[in-house]
């Protein structure tokens, strides 16, 4: 936590060496923000925020720093109605953005699996959508073509949602697929699908799914 005065120079520091490892708190009382941050640029973002926190304005804003990503927060330090300065606090977001960035490149992959076209087939209106509660989850549809030419329809749902229920998802797919390429038993298919996720699937999980054949 970084109090300022009016002109932006820092008079008290906690953990400052965050984004410049060098320097203890100590050594950044009386450094203005743009002199700490970016060699006295005074259109570093972070710099524009405090700035706006004077004006009476709450914000964060995020820059990369020696290869990290630093998220601040900065308002205005109030003294009564009157401001007298701001106070910024930066927390280090590095592996937090990249993990949204794995869980981003993860939902394309499974929004990837799903059908982008219903088939068309003559007396039936067809049509499906997805759309996760989280950036993965566990629903899905699919249109299967089956081993003697019909239709294979399946509607499911893992439990919970998030990355684990995307990973069976996928892996319950593949079992339905493949089976429905080599027979039109649904009742057989089901079966060895059961037994299959049954013993790959932790304790508490599973899959409530529909398989409808339309012939």
């Amino acid at each position: 936590e970084d109090p300022t005065d009016e002109d932006l120079r820092f008079t008290s520091s906690w953990g400052a060496g965050l984004m410049r490892l060098n320097l203890q708190p100590h050594q950044v009382i009386g450094l203005s923000v743009a002199e700490y941050l970016a060699d006295n640029n005074e259109h570093h973002p972070v710099v524009t925020a405090h700035h706006r926190a004077l004006l009476g304005e709450s914000l964060a804003v995020e820059n990369d720093w020696e290869g990290k990503t630093i998220r601040t927060h900065v308002s205005p330090q109030r003294v009564g109605q009157q401001i007298v300065g701001t106070i910024g606090v930066a927390f280090d977001v590095t592996t937090a953005r990249q993990v949204e960035q794995e869980f981003d490149t993860a939902r394309k992959i499974q929004e990837a699996l799903l059908p982008k076209y219903a088939p068309v087939l003559p007396g039936f209106d067809l049509a499906g959508v997805c759309h996760p509660a989280a950036a993965t989850g566990g629903d899905y549809f699919d249109f299967l073509t089956m081993a003697d030419g019909s239709l294979g329809i399946v509607v499911a749902d893992v439990s919970s949602h998030g990355f684990a229920s995307a990973l069976i998802m996928v892996a319950t797919r593949r079992l339905l697929r493949t089976s429905a390429e080599n027979q039109t038993d649904i009742g057989a298919i089901l079966t060895a699908a059961n037994r299959a996720i049954a013993e790959d699937t932790p304790l508490g999980r599973f899959v409530t799914l529909l398989f409808a054949r339309i012939d």
